[in-house]
């Protein structure tokens, strides 16, 4: 929680946060009526969001808000030429890239049995074609995105676009009274409320700051975890993230065992946190723990088409060399090992060199790729005879080899035989 919530991009001179969030170009990006109501309450419009409460219901405090919002929008909005996509296509591309495993469309205050992130408003968020850009550079902005990035091509990003759009039926009215703001004050605001602590505007340089000093070693009963902006509060000043009670005893109990600011865990540490916070288990099977996204588009599609099967995680960090795995998280490689899915694996931006170390501590094994020995050629040859139909165990039927296809596979076809010795660990395999 103390990581996620960059607590120490205020409240550490020895650490640095994650890489601030870009908001350059936000006229283009944003809806200013979204906007508004984003930094009034940011959990009225998602769910699941980290971003904390910085205004009260004060006529300056709502002055501040709308003056903040005259600077990140004062930009008149560009004409675009936003071409018009597939919904059904894009209907299609929901189910099989499991988007439908980690958001729902339903009310945000509505629960939902698989704790997913609501897109109810997402049509007000965005504006056009800034939703479609979004889907294909999820990490722009954020590198620490949790939205991992599919590699869509153009004309899947707009018919996943407007799938969302068709579906995304929440509607938002002006915060309050429309007030006109300053977008001079604003900027002044933006760099005294500390917005520039997590975000960042090219050519805007943050005030030279103390950091402000917590208290590790003992409870922590005022601050951050303490303040609750009830109706008719005026001017918080502390950022207000609404943090459950369960919550806010987690991170006291953090700030009271602690006095180490400068967040060093282990990999194995992080790598828990990090498939949870990733939702990696919304499509993949690991330690006996079924993926849902089966009977979620069982109960939820209506086009009746089943999910393929995608690759168990249960032991993952033993079975693959760790450079390839890191590779594979940052969207890097150059062959995908299961082409024939129609699901693929997405890149998560600065998450993938976490995860990849993370998944081999689990396992005890070297984050180094350590090759096997040579092989064996007498051995090899015989290996050869043993992969055919005759006289073998007919591998090749669903296994390629090189440039040579399977001959006959199985609706589940296997890997490539020529990715095996880069992708797996020896001692596995």
């Amino acid at each position: 929680l103390f990581t996620a919530h960059r607590c120490t991009a205020c409240h550490s001179d020895v650490s640095k946060p994650r890489q601030p969030i870009s908001l350059d170009q936000a006229a283009f990006r944003f809806n200013p009526t979204w906007l508004a109501r984003w930094l009034d309450d940011p959990t009225a419009l998602r769910n699941h969001t980290r971003m904390p409460r910085l205004f009260g219901d004060s006529p300056t405090e709502k002055e501040a808000l709308h003056n903040i919002v005259a600077y990140l929008t004062q930009r008149p909005a560009r004409a675009t030429i936003s071409t018009a996509g597939m919904v059904d296509r894009g209907e299609v591309l929901w189910e099989e890239l499991g988007c439908i495993g980690c958001h729902t469309f339903s009310a945000d205050r509505k629960p939902d049995e698989w704790n997913r992130t609501s897109l109810h408003y997402a049509s007000q968020k965005y504006l056009p074609p800034a939703l479609g850009q979004f889907l294909r550079q999820p990490h722009r902005h954020n590198r620490w995105s949790r939205m991992p990035d599919f590699g869509l091509s153009e004309a899947q990003a707009r018919d996943l676009r407007d799938w969302i759009r068709s579906r995304s039926t929440g509607r938002l009215k002006a915060a309050g009274q429309a007030m006109p703001g300053n977008a001079d004050r604003g900027k002044q605001q933006f760099l005294s409320r500390g917005c520039i602590a997590c975000h960042e505007i090219s050519g805007l340089k943050p005030p030279v700051a103390r950091p402000v000093p917590l208290p590790f070693g003992r409870k922590q009963q005022r601050g951050c975890l303490a303040v609750v902006i009830g109706p008719g509060r005026t001017a918080p000043r502390i950022p207000d993230y609404q943090f459950s009670p369960g919550q806010r005893s987690d991170l006291a109990a953090y700030l009271a065992r602690t006095g180490n600011q400068a967040e060093i865990r282990s990999p194995l540490e992080l790598v828990h946190s990090t498939i949870r916070e990733l939702r990696c288990l919304a499509c993949h099977d690991r330690d006996a723990r079924p993926s849902p996204r089966r009977l979620i588009i069982a109960e939820e599609s209506e086009r009746g088409v089943l999910p393929e099967i995608l690759p168990d995680l249960t032991w993952a960090g033993e079975k693959l060399h760790a450079d390839w795995t890191r590779q594979l998280l940052a969207g890097r490689l150059k062959h995908p090992s299961r082409p024939w899915l129609k699901a693929r694996m997405p890149a998560f931006g600065a998450w993938a060199d976490h995860l990849a170390a993370g998944l081999a501590a689990e396992h005890g094994v070297s984050f180094k790729s350590r090759p096997g020995p040579d092989p064996d050629r007498a051995l090899a040859a015989l290996g050869a005879k043993l992969t055919l139909k005759q006289n073998g165990f007919n591998c090749l039927q669903c296994h390629g080899v090189g440039k040579t296809p399977a001959i006959a596979p199985f609706d589940n076809r296997g890997v490539n035989f020529a990715r095996v010795r880069e992708r797996l660990r020896y001692d596995f395999y």
